[in-house]
């Protein structure tokens, strides 16, 4: 039957399925963000897959938040399909401490295969910056008036695994009266050595 999400079924191949960390800095703690992708998530909470973020704290307090649909996280994990390939517009809420100074930091490694665009900007649109997080690692922050971030992530459908090689060749070498048939190829039942 056609992927139901019952329990034992896998999903369909090629839905993007995969999460990634920012993490914010800043007055000495440190505030780990999660977003992503998940074919058995939605877009609302998913209990198991995501983790709302407590309120605010009252300034000047640093703290940092995934926003969503109205609501806080640390983490939040979106409905993953080949069908939603469009870029999802997280909100990043920020409050500075003392020092107005935050740090977003990550680690791109593996994410161009994973996603199309990654983009970190103001809430301006871009105006004042605009990060390519495919190819940057990291962004400092000293005015408190870029208090509200946008994360702009188009996440593309993974890489369908190579086909699998499976042919053989067989020729005859004849020779002093006899005929000796050789084969050789490849199958992924095999190994690379004998095979009965």
């Amino acid at each position: 039957h056609a992927w139901s999400g019952c329990p034992g079924d896998e999903p369909p191949a090629g839905d993007p399925d995969f999460s990634f960390d920012v993490n914010v800095s800043g007055d000495g703690n440190m505030y780990v963000m999660t977003a992503g992708f998940s074919p058995d998530a939605t877009d609302g909470y998913d209990d198991g897959l995501d983790v709302y973020a407590p309120p605010a704290p009252p300034p000047p307090a640093f703290d940092a938040a995934l926003g969503w649909g109205g609501d806080r996280y640390y983490t939040q994990i979106l409905n993953g399909s080949v069908d939603d390939l469009v870029e999802h517009v997280y909100d990043i809420q920020l409050s500075y401490g003392t020092d107005n100074l935050i740090t977003l930091e990550w680690d791109n490694t593996g994410w161009s295969d994973l996603m199309s665009s990654c983009i970190l900007e103001d809430s301006f649109g871009g105006g004042m910056f605009s990060v390519d997080m495919l190819t940057a690692t990291s962004l400092e922050l000293t005015n408190p008036a870029f208090n509200l971030l946008k994360l702009r992530v188009t996440p593309s459908a993974p890489e369908p695994p190579p086909p699998s090689l499976d042919f053989a060749v067989s020729l005859d070498v004849t020779g002093e009266g006899n005929v000796y048939p050789l084969t050789a190829g490849f199958s992924p039942d095999a190994t690379d050595g004998y095979d009965d």
